[in-house]
């Protein structure tokens, strides 16, 4: 018995064809989106835990830190070296044999005010090594000073003390200090007040921000239209223009809200 089953037409297979590829345009785009707006969402709630985190440090300290999560800590105890660090999510004791001591690598807000590591990487950062040194451009690890002088290093897989940038240079985010007395803008008597180191400094003062939402054209400059997130000292996160936030050094940026 002859059977009437056919496959299918050229024809056919080129209009379903055709019909999947205009579908996956539509729908690959939008899971994108989500995908964007969820990565800034938690970027959010990272900023307000730190937010809430150096609000308590203050309170207990009197002072805020110098640094948000903590310098790049090495297996020798130096501030600085040239060895391989302690990954940022791994842990040291000061006993090794005591099993239960805690074993957290030694931070400022991280592990007390803030106990999940996680919290000081935004997801929209595409570095996700935690043993990583933020570099000063040259292929260098970058030298910061504290207040006594001392050198350290930072862990560049912290998103929110700073971030390396695609040209290889590093973006300083959180810094108590800006503007000393040899800065020319430390003779504005507002952005004076926008420290973490003077006594009360104003609600506008920009904690950190960060830049892991940024978009860059293949010659390494900004996209327009990108888009950083900046926390401020009243504990608002607001979406600002990259362009104003690089023009700004960050910190000059005031609160959409703020009175001079």
């Amino acid at each position: 018995m002859a059977s009437n089953r056919r496959g299918f037409t050229i024809m056919e297979l080129l209009t379903v064809i055709a019909i999947i590829a205009m579908l996956a345009a539509i729908i690959f785009p939008a899971f994108a989106g989500v995908k964007r707006q969820m990565q800034k969402t938690q970027c959010i709630t990272n900023l307000h835990n730190i937010y809430v985190a150096l609000r308590q440090y203050r309170i207990d300290e009197g002072a805020y830190p110098e640094v948000l999560f903590g310098y790049v800590q090495y297996p020798s105890g130096d501030a600085i070296s040239n060895e391989n660090p302690i990954p940022l999510n791994k842990t040291v004791r000061d006993d090794p044999g005591n099993k239960a001591e805690p074993i957290y690598t030694t931070g400022v807000l991280f592990p007390e005010y803030i106990r999940n590591w996680r919290d000081y990487h935004c997801p929209s950062d595409t570095l996700k090594d935690v043993t990583a040194v933020a570099e000063d451009g040259s292929g260098q690890r970058l030298v910061v000073l504290d207040s006594a002088g001392t050198p350290h290093h930072l862990y560049a897989f912290d998103s929110y003390d700073g971030s390396n940038l695609p040209n290889g240079l590093y973006e300083v985010h959180y810094r108590k200090v800006r503007a000393t007395p040899a800065d020319p803008w430390f003779s504005d008597p507002v952005l004076r007040m926008r420290q973490l180191n003077v006594a009360y400094p104003r609600d506008d003062t920009v904690v950190t921000w960060c830049s892991a939402h940024r978009g860059y054209e293949t010659d390494g400059s900004v996209s327009p239209g990108s888009m950083d997130l900046v926390l401020y000292l009243n504990g608002s996160v607001e979406t600002r223009s990259s362009k104003d936030v690089i023009e700004n050094d960050g910190w000059r940026l005031p609160s959409k809200g703020s009175v001079p």
